[in-house]
């Protein structure tokens, strides 16, 4: 009864040895990137001098000078005055000029931007594949050499309970 007990024992110890399976590997997953919001490009136009308003002479239909608003048939300027025009055109100009190359200047911003998330986003992906792959070869490892060694363990145990039995035998049939 105590042999029996016993040889259970060992039976579902071996039966309990070969039903365990190593842990699975688990591989470092690196952090997930966040991107920062880029800041919104601005320019400060308020730096730009502005010339100050022409003085106008107002003409009535004689070329006389006239304050009255109703007989105002023409406009002129001093010839200093006529300088203020022409700076505060010119003003308007380049800020029209500025404006479309600033907008230019954003866009192709806004596209390296989006570009290179697009980028740590493939790479993040690739980086993902690798490690999946990597876990994968890992585990097939671990479990195919888990499988060598329980094979191995019951070859020998096999052998040995062969080699005992027949020395038992042996020693029973002299």
């Amino acid at each position: 009864m105590r042999w029996r007990a016993i040889g259970i024992i060992v039976i579902l110890a071996l039966v309990g040895i070969g039903c365990a399976h190593p842990k699975p590997f688990e591989p470092f997953r690196p952090p997930e990137i966040k991107f920062e919001k880029t800041a919104i490009y601005e320019l400060d136009i308020t730096k730009l001098k502005k010339p100050d308003k022409p003085v106008q002479i107002w003409l009535d239909e004689k070329f006389k000078p006239t304050e009255d608003e109703t007989k105002v048939q023409f406009i002129a300027f001093a010839p200093s005055e006529f300088a203020k025009v022409v700076a505060l055109n010119r003003l308007y100009n380049d800020q029209q000029e500025i404006i479309v190359k600033q907008i230019e200047l954003v866009n192709l911003n806004i596209e390296i931007i989006n570009s290179l998330k697009q980028l740590m986003a493939l790479k993040n992906a690739e980086v993902n594949e690798y490690i999946s792959l990597w876990a994968n070869a890992e585990n097939a490892y671990r479990s195919e050499r888990y499988e060598h060694q329980m094979d191995n363990l019951v070859n020998r145990t096999a052998m040995y309970l062969i080699v005992i039995g027949s020395v038992i035998l042996l020693a029973v049939g002299l």
